[in-house]
């Protein structure tokens, strides 16, 4: 029966560090998901601005560099020859970190999508463009 005790106290005196360890590495990690850390280095304020309706694929690797992931989208739902370049990692929480989406229709720019939160903070379409007030916190700036 002692020797019970002294085991169950054992393992709950350790307990505790172990939760604490954990609690901390959780921590910084989903404050790490929350920054940029998910974007390729190319992706700035500016960069996302640069990119314009009609642009080929090269022009926009060019500005952007290279997609995380293509996407060739479904013909049956979205056309052929649509395919969106994918600039960002999908690390959890997934609905923290920034995201941006280059749509292209033929090999040429056709929308530019970012959100954060799940909110829109950059769209770039033939109906005009929007910038969020959360679009300049959203993005490093190459001017910082």
């Amino acid at each position: 029966m002692q020797s019970e005790t002294l085991i169950s106290t054992m393992f709950t005196q350790q307990l505790v560090p172990i939760r604490f360890v954990i609690w901390f590495v959780l921590l910084v990690l989903g404050a790490g998901c929350s920054t940029s850390a998910n974007l390729p280095q190319g992706i700035t304020v500016e960069s996302v601005r640069q990119v314009s309706l009609g642009m080929s694929k090269q022009e926009v690797e060019g500005i952007l560099g290279p997609a995380l992931q293509v996407e060739e989208r479904n013909p049956q739902f979205y056309g052929n020859g649509r395919q969106t370049l994918v600039y960002f990692r999908g690390l959890p929480p997934w609905w923290r970190y920034p995201k941006l989406w280059v749509h292209l229709r033929d090999g040429h720019v056709e929308e530019v999508y970012a959100k954060r939160n799940d909110e829109a903070v950059y769209v770039l379409n033939a109906d005009g463009s929007f910038e969020g007030k959360l679009f300049r916190q959203t993005f490093p700036s190459s001017q910082r």
